[in-house]
């Protein structure tokens, strides 16, 4: 394959990863606007919020199919406009069931979607000959960066977040119809997804990928956390301006930018079960400083601190189960994904009955648990898992 070719196939890959990221950071950017508009509490908000999440799993269970019938270009295709007009549909939502019921639709989507962009992710790495991952995830989280800010212009024009997400919808179904003849047009390879069970029971691979899927879960915990409470955090403890009310969560997802195009460095210098410790005390000691002040400043600093926390988690955690002896690499991704989903899926609605009955200061740096179990099961992985020096992806 040509040097042109492969680099217009990652750069395609890395905008619509991008894309994803934008569509997903315009919802959760807004969401303090949608709880106004609506006159929810924050018992009811953690409620409907769990409506995402759960398409989430709904996605996960139809995307392997899905992709294998129809491939992943074809699905980029369908689900990217449905995703965006999921989207739209939450801007212009009239009652909390009609919300939950939107969220639930666009948790399904962005699902396949991101699905399919992971198959079109491997197939690109498989071109390359070395991983290139990592800087496909960052992206994303430009995008995330990317949409925060537009929240933040918008809302302080006071500008509806149905006509946002109208034009959020332009420029997504705009990338793709330039960008869809520079996807990979179908698999470069097929991986055996069979596993032995007597296999994996004697290898400790079981208890392995548990232990993945575990650590992978408290991140994503923490990943729901900020992304569907740092804005309204801001807004009803700090009680900051409109205009600084998402500067949490920007500035949270600019440090998992920094973090993420570091990471393969990182580890290639102290290997992933110390990234995977110094990722738990850096939740732990950002969420301790949430908790300490009562301040802008000290605040902001410690959704950085998580921001970086979160960078490698779920991605370090994903390598890990793809090297495992004895298990087919698509498999034990699966099962740690499915572990996974579900601390995106309890946290958002977890953080706002807690917040109900307590106060969302202590439901929020409540999360900080999940930091310190992800600092206590790392070196339980040690001797499960090969950690051979890698060359950061380029």
């Amino acid at each position: 394959m040509g040097f042109a070719a492969r680099k217009f196939y990652r750069f395609s890959i890395s905008v619509l990863f991008l894309v994803l990221g934008l569509n997903f950071a315009s919802w959760s950017g807004r969401i303090p606007d949608v709880q106004s508009a609506l006159g929810l509490n924050d018992a009811q908000l953690g409620l409907v919020l769990l409506a995402s999440p759960a398409g989430n799993l709904a996605g996960a269970l139809l995307a392997g199919l899905l992709v294998e019938f129809l491939g992943s270009r074809r699905i980029l295709a369908i689900i990217l406009p449905l995703c965006s007009l999921a989207l739209l549909g939450l801007g212009n939502s009239p009652t909390p069931t009609i919300l939950a019921c939107g969220l639930f639709c666009f948790g399904l989507c962005t699902n396949l979607f991101d699905n399919a962009l992971n198959t079109q992710a491997v197939d690109v790495e498989r071109i390359y000959r070395r991983s290139i991952m990592l800087a496909f995830h960052g992206m994303w989280s430009v995008g995330g960066v990317i949409g925060s800010i537009l929240c933040g212009v918008f809302s302080s024009a006071y500008i509806a977040p149905n006509a946002h997400f109208e034009l959020i919808l332009c420029v997504s179904v705009g990338i793709l119809i330039l960008l869809y003849r520079y996807t990979v047009p179908r698999p470069l390879s097929r991986v055996n997804c069979s596993t032995n069970p007597r296999t994996l029971s004697s290898s400790g691979g079981g208890w392995t990928l548990v232990i993945l899927g575990i650590i992978a879960f408290c991140s994503m915990a923490t990943e729901g956390a900020m992304y569907n409470w740092s804005s309204v955090y801001f807004q009803s403890v700090l009680q900051t301006p409109l205009p600084l009310v998402r500067l949490g969560y920007v500035v949270c997802m600019l440090a998992m930018v920094l973090g993420r195009f570091s990471s393969d460095r990182f580890i290639i210098h102290w290997g992933e079960i110390r990234v995977l410790r110094g990722s738990g005390a850096l939740i732990i000691g950002g969420f301790l400083f949430i908790f300490m002040s009562h301040g802008i400043a000290l605040t902001t600093s410690g959704f950085a601190l998580i921001g970086f926390g979160m960078a490698a988690g779920v991605p370090t955690c994903f390598s890990l189960a793809g090297r495992l002896p004895g298990i087919s690499p698509s498999v034990a991704i699966a099962a740690v994904t499915g572990i996974s989903l579900w601390g995106f899926l309890l946290t958002p609605p977890l953080i706002g009955f807690l917040s109900h009955y307590f106060n969302l200061r202590v439901a929020l740096t409540s999360m900080g648990s999940m930091g310190l179990c992800i600092f206590a099961l790392a070196p339980l992985l040690a001797r499960k898992v090969n950690s051979p020096k890698r060359r950061p992806a380029n």
